[in-house]
């Protein structure tokens, strides 16, 4: 009787850490190709380097994995001086100061160094503070692409979209 017990709890933990090692969240994968957003957001024919992740709201919970049918993308795309000239044309003026919100995971993946010496860090949360943009006149296609903020810091515009 007692072999069958420590089989049994033998068994009982195994299948513990089995499903503790799916539950683990995937690494944020920092993206460097401008092509995906070009396709999904309106923005002047030159842009310079872009960074970006998109972020499951899915959490797995060790079970059957949940249909994904959309992404939060968060996106740092530099512009110089014409290409803002550009994009003020295409979705006008910018409005005034806003502060753009996001997780401090995402954060410490999307924004370089340099530039976090500057970000207000709270909690689990990451504030940049910037020039609000009319958000949703950056969508291409505003049923697969529903922009959600947009604010200028510097020379570059920082964008949270949902991808459908």
């Amino acid at each position: 009787m007692r072999t069958w017990s420590t089989a049994a709890i033998l068994i009982f933990a195994w299948m513990l850490t089995t499903l503790a090692g799916c539950r683990r969240e995937a690494a944020l994968q920092l993206r460097t190709d401008a092509d995906p957003l070009v396709h999904r957001l309106k923005l002047p024919s030159r842009i310079g380097a872009v960074r970006w992740l998109a972020v499951s709201p899915n959490k797995d919970t060790g079970w059957i994995p949940p249909k994904i049918e959309f992404y939060n993308v968060y996106a740092y795309i530099e512009l110089d001086d014409d290409a803002w000239v550009a994009l003020s044309k295409t979705i006008g003026e910018p409005g005034g100061r806003d502060t753009f919100s996001l997780p401090r995971s995402v954060a410490d993946v999307l924004i370089p160094a340099s530039t976090m010496k500057s970000v207000k860090q709270s909690g689990s949360d990451a504030q940049i503070d910037g020039t609000s943009l009319h958000a949703s006149a950056l969508s291409s296609d505003p049923q697969k692409t529903e922009v959600q903020q947009a604010i200028r810091l510097d020379r570059v515009l920082i964008v949270r979209f949902v991808a459908r």
